[in-house]
């Protein structure tokens, strides 16, 4: 069976700002609940990077950079082995677009 849930919120930051921080796929310094993160294959910032994040409870993830558009604003990642949620697959889109001075995240 497959999922689609889509939630959008607007942040504070121009849509440039913000997809400076998400398109260094490797480095979450900004993410409350991930203490540190790492690229462990591939190359940075392109499809097929591969990134493990420590988590504050301890646990680890890792994660496939899957697409990468900069013009767009959108990215594409996927869990690689275990997944920290109980599913047997997840894929996750992220896209920024400009609002009203602020950026709105989907």
């Amino acid at each position: 069976m497959n999922i689609t849930v889509e939630y959008t919120a607007v942040i504070e930051g121009a849509p440039q700002a913000v997809w400076q921080l998400l398109a260094a796929f490797e480095d979450m310094h900004w993410h409350p609940q991930v203490n540190s993160s790492r690229l462990t294959g591939g190359t940075s910032g392109r499809a097929g990077a591969v990134r493990e994040l420590s988590l504050t409870d301890g646990s680890t993830v890792t994660e496939r950079l899957d697409k990468l558009d900069h013009a767009r604003k959108t990215l594409t990642y996927s869990f690689q082995g275990d997944t920290p949620i109980p599913v047997s697959t997840s894929r996750t889109t992220v896209s920024l677009m400009p609002a009203d001075g602020q950026t709105a995240i989907t």
